[in-house]
């Protein structure tokens, strides 16, 4: 009875998932400043989640490429400012052509001794 009356009640965008963004940003906001005023957000995990953000209308840079186990590493711009990006277990994926809405958690990646702005990628979709 539940699956009929599913049939009947779902439409198929009922069925496509969808991730709560708890807010947008531009490229240029990843400062210090940023990343001091979301450290006030710890500890994250169960019952504290990760901010959920989202850049609008960026482009890939150069080629992306995997790395590790089927890690997707690509760079995003929005003109101004670069930042590197990764998504994990995407390795597979073929980013879609044209500008990007990518939803992703803020992090700093230290790169040889330096903290650098990174997204970690939870999805990406053509810019609405």
């Amino acid at each position: 009875a539940m699956n009929a009356y599913a049939v009947q009640a779902l439409r198929p965008e009922d069925l496509v998932p969808q991730l709560a963004v708890d807010a947008v940003v531009r490229l240029a906001d990843l400062d210090a400043e940023f990343f001091a005023g979301l450290e006030r957000f710890e500890p994250c995990g169960a019952g504290n989640p990760t901010p959920l953000l989202a850049v609008c209308g960026v482009r890939v840079r150069g080629v992306p490429r995997v790395v590790g186990h089927k890690h997707l590493k690509f760079t995003v711009t929005d003109g101004e400012t670069e930042i590197d990006a990764i998504w994990f277990r995407a390795g597979s994926v073929t980013l879609p052509a044209g500008p990007l809405d990518i939803a992703f958690a803020a992090e700093l990646n230290d790169f040889r001794g330096e903290p650098m702005p990174q997204l970690r990628v939870r999805d990406v979709r053509p810019a609405a």
